[in-house]
C-alpha cells in the first residue's frame, strides 16, 4: 500500500520490470520445457544477496515432482559450473566484457523439506548479474540437473525492495530511477541520493553503494528514502541532465512532505562519486552533507569547489586506487579546506588496510567493500543537518580520548557565524551537566543500567581562533560512551548554549584509527582491526578480547585501544584485532575464535603478520576467552596475557597444550568476582605443577588499586599503564 501511494502521488512514475523473476524468466522457462521433459524439476528459485563484493548467489530452492527422488541426496552429488562476463567499459556491450570466462562454485550443503531441496552455495566468486549461463549437474540423479534457463524466480532481498520508476520531462528524455521507501512514512524522513558508477546502471543489484543504505541494519539505525537515478547517457551533458532531473524528483518529494528538507544527503562511487561532488557544488543549498567514494575528478574539475566550504563532506578513497587517481581527490579536498572549510574530511585507506580486508591489489578502486561495512560513515552522515544549531552557532565538534580510566571529553569546538559573539566570553561562563548510564550485566539493555544518573563536568579554559571557540574539559567523571545527554550552558550568552543532540561530529582519539566491520553490513563477522602502515615487512599481531558489556563500543575496550595508541605503535608496531562478541554463548565464541584465527592466518599468508609473533590478551570475559583460545590454538600464539580471566573449564581440559608456553596471568587480589581470583591462582598453580617455567603470575594489591582510585576488577587500568607487560609480551616468539 505504501509504495502504491508513492507511485500514485508522483503521478508520472511507472513501474519498470527488471528482475529475472519477471516476464523474461517465464519465457525462458517455456523455451526449455521440451528440453527438460525428462526432468524431475517443477521450479527453481534462486536466492541472491548484494554483499560487499557484489551480487552473489546464496542458495537455490528446487521443487520436484516426486519427493522420493530426493532421498539420499548429498551435497557431493552436485556440481555447479558456468560462464560469466566481467565489467566492460563499452555501453554498447552493456558494460560487460566481450568474452566470457569459465567459473565453478561449490555446493556446500543440501537440505530436503518434502518435495523441495535447498542447495547451499559457497565459493561463489562471480557477481551474479554478470553470469551468462550455468548448469547444476547431479551425478546421482540426472533428472535433478538443471540450467540457469530453468530458473523460474530470482529473489534478491533489499534490491527487490526498490521500485523502478520514471518521471517524464517535456522536451527531455525520461528519468528512470530506483526508489526505496522506509517503513515509517508518517513523518518526513531523510533521503540519500545515490549515484552509480560507470556500468552499474543496468540494475540495483550491481550497486551496493545504493543498496547498503536500504539494508535492514542501516534502516534500523537511520531510516531514510534511497533514490538512485539511472544514467543512460554518460556524456557530460547527459550526466548534468541526470543530476538536474534527480534533484527535481527530490524536490517533488520534499514538496509532498515525504522528505525532511534539512536532511538530504548525496553519495556515490567512481563516476557517481564525481557526480556527488558536482551535484553538491551545483546544489549546495539542497544537500546537508556529501559522501563521495573515489570520485572521478573530471566530473567536478570545472566546478568552483569553494561553494562547498560550508557543507560537511567526507571524501573516501584508497591510496592505491588504480582506476581513479587519488591526486584528484586530494586536490579537491585541498581546494575546499583552503576555502575555509572546517567540515571537510578525507579518509585514505592504505595498502595495508585494503589488503587486510582481503581486497586484492588490483581492486583498490572498490573502496565501498571496506567503507560500507563500517557504520561510522552512516552515523556521521545522518548527524548532519542543513540548518545551523541556532542563529549564533554553525557547527559543533566533540573530541574525546580513551585514557586508562575510560573515554572522556577532552575539548569541544564551537564554530559560530559571527566571531563578534565570542567577545568577552570566559571559561567560568560555561557549565556542563548531563545524564549518564553505568555498566549493567544485562544484554537486553545493551549492558547499560536501567536508569541514568546526573553528572557534572568542568570547563577549565577556553580559546578563540577566528570563528572557533574551543572549550577545554577538565574534570569529567563519566565514561563518555555511557553519556545519554548533556547540556552546555553559557551564562553570559545563551546563544552559545547547546545540547549533545546538536553535535555534528564526535571524534575518538586512536579508536578512529580502527576499521570497524559489521556482519549486519556485509562483513564476515563483527570485528575491529587496526592496520599499521609498514614498509612491506611482517609485523606482530595482538588479538585483544573485550570483556562482557564492552562489545557495543570499541572505546570501552581499553586493552585493544592501548595497543593501537601512537605511543605504543612507535615502539611496538603491530596489527590489533578486536573481535566483537555480541552473543556470549560458548557456541558463538567458538565461531568467533575460528573466524578470528582464519583472518590472522590469512594475514600471515599475505606476509603482513609475523607468524612467530601473534599474541592474545583480554580482560574479564576477555581474559577467560584468552585462556580458551590460547589452549585451543596452541600452535598459533607466541604468548598470552589473561587479565582476571580465572580458569575456565574449557581451558582445564586443554591445559597440556600450554604446559611449556609463555603466559603472564594478571589478577586483582580483591576481585569482587571471587571465582576469577580463585581460578587465576589455580591456573598458575596447575602450570607450575606441569613444569611450565615460562608461566608468570602477578596480583595487583588492594593498596595499589586504592591509590589509583580504581575498582578492584579494573586491573587493565594499571596493566596498560605499565610497559613491563607489553615489553614482556613482545619479547616472546615461537622461535624462542
Amino acid at each position: 500500500m505504501k509504495k502504491k501511494l508513492v507511485t500514485a502521488m508522483l503521478g508520472t512514475m511507472m513501474a519498470f520490470c527488471m528482475s529475472v523473476g519477471g516476464a523474461g524468466s517465464v519465457l525462458a522457462a517455456e523455451a526449455t520445457t521440451s528440453e527438460a521433459a525428462e526432468s524431475e524439476i517443477v521450479s527453481v528459485k534462486v536466492n541472491c544477496s548484494v554483499q560487499s563484493e557484489g551480487h552473489r548467489l546464496d542458495t537455490i530452492e528446487v521443487k520436484v515432482k516426486n519427493a522420493d527422488s530426493l532421498k539420499g541426496i548429498k551435497a557431493q552429488d552436485f556440481i555447479l559450473e558456468g560462464k560469466s562476463y566481467t565489467w566492460g567499459s563499452e555501453k554498447e556491450d552493456g558494460f560487460r566484457s566481450p568474452d566470457t570466462h569459465d567459473f565453478s562454485a561449490a555446493i556446500s550443503s543440501v537440505t530436503v523439506d518434502g518435495d523441495t531441496m535447498t542447495l547451499g552455495i559457497s565459493d561463489f566468486t562471480e557477481k551474479y548479474f554478470y553470469v551468462d549461463s550455468y548448469t547444476v549437474t547431479c551425478s546421482k540423479n540426472p533428472a535433478l540437473s538443471f540450467t540457469k534457463d530453468q530458473v523460474t524466480e530470482e529473489v534478491t532481498p533489499v534490491a527487490d525492495d526498490f521500485e523502478q520508476l520514471t518521471k517524464s520531462f517535456e522536451g527531455q528524455p525520461d528519468l528512470v530511477y530506483n526508489l526505496f521507501t522506509p517503513e515509517d512514512t508518517s513523518t518526513p524522513q531523510p533521503l540519500v541520493l545515490a549515484f552509480h558508477g560507470s556500468g552499474d546502471q543496468e540494475n540495483t543489484k550491481a550497486n551496493r553503494v545504493v543498496t547498503a543504505w536500504a539494508e535492514p541494519a542501516a534502516q534500523e539505525a537511520h531510516p531514510a528514502y534511497v533514490l538512485a537515478p539511472i544514467l543512460s547517457d554518460q556524456s557530460d551533458e547527459g550526466q548534468d541532465l541526470n543530476i538536474e532531473q534527480a534533484v527535481s524528483v527530490v524536490e517533488d518529494m520534499i514538496e509532498a512532505g515525504w522528505v525532511d528538507p534539512e536532511r538530504v544527503y548525496v553519495t556515490g562511487k567512481s563516476l557517481g562519486g564525481g557526480n556527488t561532488i558536482h551535484a553538491a557544488a551545483q546544489h549546495s543549498d539542497l544537500f546537508a552533507a556529501a559522501l563521495p567514494l573515489c570520485p572521478a575528478a573530471q566530473r567536478f574539475e570545472g566546478d568552483d569547489l569553494s561553494v562547498l566550504k560550508d557543507m560537511p563532506i567526507w571524501m573516501v578513497q584508497a591510496t592505491n586506487d588504480q582506476i581513479v587517481p587519488i591526486e584528484g581527490t586530494r586536490e579537491a579536498y585541498k581546494a575546499i579546506t583552503e576555502a575555509g572549510s572546517y567540515k571537510a574530511k578525507m579518509k585514505e585507506y592504505s595498502q595495508e588496510e585494503m589488503a587486510a580486508r582481503g581486497i586484492k591489489d588490483d581492486k583498490h578502486h572498490d573502496v565501498e567493500i571496506i567503507s560500507l561495512e563500517d557504520g561510522t560513515y552512516a552515523d556521521w552522515l545522518f548527524a548532519q543537518k542543513k540548518s545551523d544549531v541556532n542563529e549564533a552557532i554553525d557547527s559543533i565538534k566533540v573530541h574525546t580520548s580513551v585514557p586508562a580510566r575510560g573515554q572522556r571529553i577532552d575539548t569541544i569546538e564551537i564554530y559560530v557565524n559571527d566571531p563578534a559573539v565570542l567577545e568577552g566570553v570566559k571559561a567560568e561562563d560555561f557549565s556542563l551537566e548531563g545524564k549518564a548510564y553505568t555498566w549493567a550485566g544485562n544484554p537486553a539493555t545493551g549492558y547499560r543500567s536501567d536508569e541514568t544518573h546526573d553528572f557534572t563536568g568542568t570547563i577549565t579554559q577556553i580559546s578563540v581562533d577566528g570563528n572557533k571557540l574551543t572549550l577545554t574539559v577538565g574534570e569529567f567523571p563519566e565514561k563518555y560512551f555511557y553519556v545519554d545527554s548533556f547540556d552546555v550552558v553559557c551564562a553570559s550568552n545563551d546563544s552559545l548554549s547547546f545540547t549533545k543532540s546538536d553535535v555534528a561530529e564526535t571524534t575518538i582519539d586512536v579508536v578512529d584509527e580502527f576499521n570497524r566491520y559489521s556482519a549486519d553490513r556485509g562483513a564476515e563477522f563483527d570485528y575491529n582491526l587496526y592496520a599499521p602502515q609498514t614498509d612491506g615487512e611482517a609485523v606482530p599481531l595482538v588479538l585483544a578480547l573485550h570483556g562482557s558489556g564492552d562489545q557495543m563500543n570499541l572505546q570501552a575496550n581499553r586493552v585493544a585501544e592501548a595497543w593501537a595508541s601512537e605511543e605504543n605503535q612507535a615502539v611496538r608496531k603491530a596489527f590489533v584485532l578486536a573481535p566483537v562478541f555480541k552473543d556470549q554463548s560458548e557456541e558463538a565464541a567458538e565461531e568467533i575464535f575460528d573466524k578470528s584465527v582464519s583472518l590472522i592466518r590469512r594475514l600471515i599468508d599475505l606476509g603482513m603478520v609475523d607468524p612467530n609473533r601473534v599474541y592474545v590478551t583480554g580482560k574479564s570475559m576477555g581474559g577467560r576467552n584468552t585462556d580458551k583460545i590460547y589452549t585451543e590454538y596452541n600452535g598459533l600464539f607466541a604468548a598470552a596475557i589473561p587479565l582476571c580471566g580465572g580458569f575456565p573449564e574449557e581451558a582445564k581440559g586443554r591445559i597440556e597444550n600450554i604446559k611449556d608456553k609463555p603466559i603472564w596471568i594478571l589478577q586483582g587480589d580483591q576481585d569482587p568476582n571471587s571465582e576469577l581470583l580463585t581460578g587465576s591462582r589455580e591456573l598458575y598453580k596447575t602450570l607450575q605443577e606441569l613444569g611450565n617455567e615460562q608461566a608468570k603470575y602477578h596480583e595487583f594489591t588492594v593498596e595499589e588499586m586504592d591509590a589509583a582510585g580504581i575498582g578492584y576488577h579494573d586491573i587493565e587500568i594499571l596493566a596498560m599503564e605499565d610497559e613491563t607487560y607489553m615489553d614482556w609480551l613482545f619479547a616472546q616468539s615461537l622461535e624462542n
